[in-house]
């Protein structure tokens, strides 16, 4: 039996705490780290978890755990932003356990696994879905037969044939929240219901192909928990303390039959807490039985990825919707009585300053509870088209 230590950095929410979008961002325990150490307690490993976002001395606390326990595999995970304070928990864990196996995983890892293996202490990068692969390091299984990763031995880069996907997410063990002080999880009203909220995935893939996004770690085929599977796993967090369920599926409605069905089975056992959709459906797949049944649910809040009110816009990013589409699917989960948010990109190919002032009126002509501004001009000479743009200042609006 092994010692794993499952890692979150401590900056994994404050990358928003120099935007206005901060009151709104809700502090709950990682689906990816209670997904990985759900799958490596079936081996009947000694796991625990250290997310750093809640400690107020989170390297102090991370070297004391590094310290006092001695974990055998350290795992990090991590996405762009927090490339470098992942670097450091790798270089601490290398200082305190020079013997422990140091793994990161992520989108980061998944992308750019070499630089990742090259510039730090890292020993493994994981590469897509990491369940498998981590309860296979964990085993003690040679590296060279181990799918989907990458390291280097003898100065020589490897990187093995990829991991297949999970087909049945059924298959999945539970999230294993109990190793969780769910009490230090708290997120503002404006964004949440009760604490402490509780993050879950009920699929993985996408079934829209956007440019600006990437699916490099779960792809574009959909896969599913069925509702039982679901409706089960969303009472037992309420078991386990939490009071509020945010659903973070990409796209929670790409088989808007099981949605509803999802729906259908939460009111059929008096399903007791809130529900939201913070991460968002898509405006193809929804109509008004589903807002009406996910009402009835509990289900409180939704958001869409509007991106952009101009059409020609959105045609350029491969996102498929129209404003008029866009309109009629918000204004049917207004009238279901459910607060909904608006998610706005500023600054996609083919913006201009007028492009960008015509999506403000959109956003402002919608029933919208809540508009999302995110500015990314990528370009000099987008900058210089676009010059400075605000979203008007109103109630509304949450400026990223």
């Amino acid at each position: 039996m092994a010692r794993v230590l499952l890692v979150n950095p401590p900056s994994s929410i404050d990358v928003y705490s120099d935007s206005n979008i901060r009151v709104a961002i809700t502090s709950a325990p990682f689906v990816t780290l209670g997904a990985l150490a759900g799958a490596v307690l079936e081996d009947d490993h000694d796991v625990k978890v250290a997310d750093l976002m809640i400690e107020t001395r989170p390297m102090a606390a991370y070297r004391e755990v590094l310290r006092n326990w001695k974990p055998d595999y350290v795992g990090i995970t991590f996405t762009t932003p927090l490339v470098s304070e992942a670097r450091t928990l790798a270089a601490i864990a290398r200082e305190e356990c020079p013997d422990t196996v140091i793994i990161g995983g992520g989108i980061h890892a998944t992308t750019l696994p070499r630089e990742v293996l090259e510039t730090s202490e890292f020993d493994i990068a994981a590469i897509g879905e990491g369940e498998n692969t981590l309860r296979e390091i964990c085993l003690g299984k040679k590296l060279e037969e181990i799918d989907g990763i990458a390291y280097f031995e003898d100065g020589e880069y490897y990187r093995t044939k990829p991991r297949a996907l999970i087909m049945d997410l059924n298959t999945l063990p539970l999230p294993a929240w109990q190793l969780y002080k769910l009490q230090y999880y708290k997120s503002p009203h404006i964004a949440s219901r009760k604490n402490p909220v509780g993050y879950m995935e009920t699929n993985r893939g996408c079934n829209h192909y956007c440019t600006y996004c990437s699916q490099t770690i779960f792809g574009h085929n959909v896969r599913w928990k069925s509702p039982e599977r679901i409706v089960d796993e969303m009472f037992r967090m309420l078991d386990l303390g939490f009071n509020d369920i945010h659903i973070k599926d990409d796209n929670f409605t790409a088989d808007i039959e099981r949605a509803k069905a999802v729906c259908r089975l939460l009111i059929e056992k008096k399903f007791p807490a809130p529900w939201a959709l913070p991460t968002g459906v898509n405006v193809h797949d929804v109509d008004t039985e589903f807002f009406q049944l996910a009402k009835a649910a509990g289900c409180y809040m939704v958001s869409f990825g509007i991106e952009s009110g101009v059409a020609e816009i959105l045609e350029k990013v491969n996102k498929p919707q129209t404003p008029e589409l866009i309109r009629e699917a918000v204004t049917m989960a207004d009238d279901a009585g459910i607060e909904t948010v608006g998610f706005f990109m500023i600054g996609l190919p083919g913006d201009t300053r007028e492009t960008v002032e015509e999506s403000m009126r959109f956003a402002c002509s919608l029933p919208l509870t809540y508009a999302v501004p995110a500015g990314r001009q990528s370009r000099q000479n987008q900058e210089q088209e676009l010059g400075s743009v605000q979203f008007p200042q109103h109630h509304r609006c949450l400026g990223a």
